[in-house]
C-alpha cells in the first residue's frame, strides 16, 4: 500500500459543515454524497387549471369593457343608435347599481351632469384642428393604458376617460358628446367596482364556493358575448371581429394554459443541506 492510500485511509470522514476546518481535504472538494440530499420542489404547491381560469376573469372583463365602449363609439358616430337611447340606458345601468352594489357611491365619483352637459358644447371642437387618424391613434393608446394599467385605479380611470373626451370630439352633436362621456364615467368608474365586488377574493387565487364561482363566470361569458355582438351590430367587419375573439380568448383560456404549462415544465425549486440558513425571532414568553 503506498503512502497516499495509507493517508486517505487515515484522515477523517468528509462532513458537509460550512465552518468547519477540515485540512485532509482541499477547498474546493466534493464527495460522493454532495447531492444524495438534493430535494426539488418541496414546498411548491400544485396550481389547479381552474384556479388559473378563474385569475384571468378580471383581466377578460377589462377587456371586453373596452371592446363594448369602443362598439358604443362607433354606433354613436354612425349613428347607428340615438344619443337619447344611450342617456337612458346610462340611467337604467346607474339604477342597477345602486341596487346591486350599495357600498357605490356614484355621488363622489360621476361627474355633475349639468357641468358635463355645459362642457360638451367646448368638448365637441377640442381637437377640431386634428386629423381624425391622429385622434384614433391618440385614443388607441390611452385605452391600451387602461388596459394594461392596474384597475381599478386612478391611473386607469384617467387613461379611459381621456381616450373618452378625444373620441368624443369627433361626434356630430352636443348630446351625443354628453352621451358618450356620461357613458364612459359610469362604464369605466362604477361598473368595475360592480365586477370587483362580484369577483370576491378571485385575484387572490382563492377558488372558494360554488357559488363564488358562478357569478364572476356568468358575468365574464356575458360581457364577452356583449362584445363580440356589439362590435357585429356597428359592422366593424371580420378583420376586427376575428381579432376581438382571438384576444378574448387568448386572455380567458390561453393565457392560463401557457402559465400552467411553463409551470409544469420549467419549476424546478432545488432544496439542500447547503441552502441558507433561515433566521428564527424566539417565541415570546
Amino acid at each position: 500500500m503506498s503512502m497516499a492510500e495509507r493517508a486517505r485511509k487515515e484522515r477523517a470522514p468528509y462532513q458537509k459543515v460550512l465552518y468547519l476546518r477540515q485540512s485532509e481535504y482541499p477547498s474546493n472538494y466534493v464527495d460522493a454524497s454532495f447531492l444524495s440530499d438534493l430535494q426539488r420542489n418541496v414546498n411548491v404547491s400544485p396550481v389547479h387549471l381552474a384556479q388559473l381560469l378563474l385569475q384571468t376573469l378580471p383581466p377578460t372583463q377589462h377587456l371586453c369593457s373596452t371592446f363594448i365602449f369602443v362598439a358604443t363609439f362607433i354606433a354613436l358616430h354612425s349613428r347607428a343608435i340615438d344619443p337619447n337611447w344611450l342617456l337612458i340606458a346610462s340611467g337604467i345601468l346607474v339604477a342597477f347599481l345602486r341596487i346591486f352594489t350599495p357600498n357605490t357611491n356614484s355621488n363622489n365619483q360621476l361627474i355633475p351632469l349639468t357641468i358635463l352637459y355645459l362642457l360638451s358644447p367646448a368638448l365637441k371642437t377640442l381637437t377640431r384642428a386634428t386629423t381624425s387618424d391622429s385622434i384614433y391613434a391618440l385614443a388607441t393608446t390611452l385605452l391600451s393604458f387602461n388596459l394594461f394599467l392596474p384597475f381599478p385605479s386612478t391611473l386607469s380611470l384617467t387613461a379611459s376617460i381621456s381616450a373618452s373626451t378625444v373620441l368624443a370630439s369627433r361626434l356630430d352633436s352636443n348630446k351625443a358628446v354628453f352621451s358618450l362621456l356620461l357613458f364612459a364615467t359610469i362604464w369605466f368608474g362604477l361598473v368595475p367596482q360592480f365586477r370587483a365586488q362580484v369577483g370576491g377574493g378571485l385575484r387572490a387565487g382563492a377558488v372558494g364556493g360554488q357559488e363564488n364561482i358562478v357569478k364572476p363566470v356568468l358575468v365574464t361569458v356575458g360581457m364577452a358575448i356583449t362584445a363580440i355582438a356589439a362590435l357585429r351590430f356597428v359592422g366593424v367587419g371580420a378583420g376586427p371581429e376575428r381579432f376581438a375573439v382571438a384576444a378574448i380568448v387568448g386572455v380567458g383560456v390561453g393565457v392560463p394554459l401557457f402559465r400552467g404549462w411553463l409551470m409544469v415544465k420549467y419549476k424546478d425549486r432545488i432544496r439542500g443541506p447547503w441552502d441558507q440558513a433561515v433566521p428564527r425571532v424566539h417565541a415570546a414568553t
